[in-house]
């Protein structure tokens, strides 16, 4: 039968894990912030939403790149980033 895992390295590797985990998740969300990736995927939202003379695609995607900024501001702060 195997031993056990004393507890101290248990809660290193722990931590290790927690801390690889996490800078992998900063550096996702440093990509989600890139003003290149909001661009892209406002536009291939607004390219979903019709048209209209109010409502024109240059409008739109402006439009959605401010929400999709506000949400990876969030999304940065919640993982101790600064939002930009």
């Amino acid at each position: 039968m195997p031993k056990k895992v004393p507890k101290i390295i248990m809660s290193l590797i722990m931590k290790f894990g927690k801390d690889l985990l996490k800078g992998m998740v900063q550096e996702q969300v440093k990509k989600f912030q890139a003003p290149e990736f909001e661009e892209k995927m406002a536009k291939v939202i607004a390219d979903k939403i019709p048209d209209t003379d109010a409502f024109p695609n240059d409008l739109q995607i402006e439009l959605i790149k401010d929400v999709i900024d506000k949400v990876t501001d969030e999304l940065a702060e919640s993982v101790d980033l600064e939002a930009d």
